[in-house]
Parts: structure tokens; C-alpha cells; sequence
């Protein structure tokens, strides 16, 4: 097998560089997705606990104002 040229190296470099990129590109895309996701499940869950807590203040003046 013939030795890498200065040339053949340097045409690796940049393609080497790009897989690497791609790949660090996949992985911040994939964390942003998580992290979407994640964002979306607190939404919910935070809504659904403002619900819980006005039916509780709801049922609170009820009580109050059947008295």
C-alpha cells in the first residue's frame, strides 16, 4: 500500500471535519428536541395544576357561601 500524498491528506481533513460536524449537529438537534418535549410536558403539568387549584378555590366559596 502506497503512502498517503500531502494532497490525499488533504482531502480527507475536510471531509473527516464534516462527518464530525454532522454529528455534533445531530446531537444538539436531538437535545433541543428533548428539551421541546420537555417544555411541552411542564406546560401541561402546570396547567393542570392551575386547574386542580381553582376547582379547590371553587369548592372553597361554596363551602363559605353555603354557611
Amino acid at each position: 500500500m502506497s503512502p498517503m500524498t500531502e494532497h490525499d491528506q488533504s482531502k480527507k481533513f475536510p471531509d473527516k471535519s464534516a462527518a464530525t460536524a454532522n454529528k455534533a449537529f445531530a446531537t444538539v438537534e436531538q437535545s433541543a428536541r428533548a428539551v421541546e418535549q420537555s417544555y411541552s410536558v411542564s406546560l401541561e403539568n402546570i396547567r393542570a395544576f392551575n386547574l386542580k387549584m381553582i376547582d379547590m378555590d371553587r369548592a372553597n366559596v361554596e363551602a363559605v357561601l353555603d354557611l
